[in-house]
């Protein structure tokens, strides 16, 4: 009885609703068998009550009602089949036909610049396949195993380590096996970074093209000027230099502590350096190479250096040249190849 009540209200409420009542009142009493909806009264649901929304949300819900009634009669009762029951054959063929009138979505054209690394990633890893390439003439027989060449660049560091290297019992080949590396040195005196791409390419006229190339160079640019102009002109030849030698690992030698930079008028120097290493450490991994950090020389050991403060001594050319042979050796496995020692 409430539920009636509360639906004449309702009723009474909305649009016309006082004429409706009023028209309601005229009529006779109706029997007692006599239904609601005779009255024009809604029966209540249980669960869902008629909420007033006016005239025009009731006619729009009422049309989208009838729209989902539609469309569920259209809907095939086999494709929500209870679970280890088989579908129709007919939902079957008609996926089947669905996938034969799919229209064909062409693949995408990959970018020039995209295909090109691509095919630079490609032609690095097959040449270097094994990192045992054979360059020149004189570097290997048919019938033996192809040599990885090595290129050590670098200021007056390589130079003497070089020299040191002849006079030890690991050679000039830093105690690697020679039936699997050649390595050539490239040690100039007072070399500054502006003079690594001319270097390159004189050696590039006689030298085999190589598969690891380390530069250990940087050292006597340092102080000289601004230091971002130093690191812009450090990375863009970087880039230059695997443009020039796609298919080299490229090892960035970090720059060596002098001791002389640990004099008070010197020491901004040495933040100078740290500084330059750690931004060409980051920035070598978007040249397809890596850095190597000298932490054994960093230790500001007078043993280590001359009486000029700035050069190694014995002592520290053979740790650098066992930083070297670290170098040849990861760069090897790198690419997969080998690193044997002696």
């Amino acid at each position: 009885m409430e539920d009636l009540l509360r639906q004449l209200v309702i009723r009474a409420e909305s649009a016309g609703g006082e004429e409706w009542l009023r028209s309601c009142l005229t009529l006779p009493l109706p029997s007692v068998n006599t239904s609601a909806s005779q009255l024009g009264v809604l029966e209540p649901e249980p669960e869902d009550p008629v909420i007033n929304m006016g005239d025009v949300e009731q006619e729009a819900l009422e049309g989208a009602e009838q729209d989902v009634l539609e469309l569920s009669a259209t809907v095939d009762p086999g494709l929500y089949a209870p679970e280890g029951e088989e579908r129709p054959r007919e939902m079957t063929s008609q996926k089947r036909q669905r996938k034969r009138t799919r229209a064909y979505t062409p693949p995408r054209r990959r970018s020039a610049r995209r295909r090109a690394a691509q095919e630079g990633s490609q032609s690095r890893g097959g040449s270097l396949a094994g990192a045992v390439r054979e360059q020149g003439a004189g570097e290997g027989t048919s019938n033996g195993p192809m040599r990885t060449i090595v290129w050590i660049v670098g200021h007056s560091f390589v130079f003497w380590a070089k020299q040191r290297a002849a006079e030890r019992c690991y050679s000039e080949l830093l105690g690697l096996n020679n039936e699997l590396f050649v390595i050539y040195w490239a040690g100039r005196r007072g070399m500054r970074w502006g003079s690594l791409m001319s270097e390159l390419i004189q050696k590039q006229a006689i030298w085999p093209v190589p598969d690891i190339l380390i530069i250990h160079l940087g050292g006597n640019d340092v102080g000289k000027g601004s230091t971002l102009a130093l690191l812009r002109e450090m990375k863009l030849g970087l880039v230059r230099v695997r443009d020039r030698f796609p298919s080299s690992v490229l090892v960035f030698s970090e720059i060596i502590p002098r001791l002389l930079w640990t004099l008070p008028e010197f020491k901004y120097i040495e933040r100078i350096r740290k500084r330059v290493n750690h931004a060409m450490a980051k920035f070598l991994g978007s040249v397809s190479g890596f850095s190597f950090r000298h932490t054994e020389l960093e230790g500001f050991i007078a043993g280590l250096f001359r009486d000029d403060l700035v050069h190694l001594s014995d002592i520290g050319l053979d740790i650098f040249n066992a930083d070297l042979q670290a170098m040849v050796e990861k760069a090897a496995l790198s690419v997969g190849g080998p690193c044997h020692s002696l």
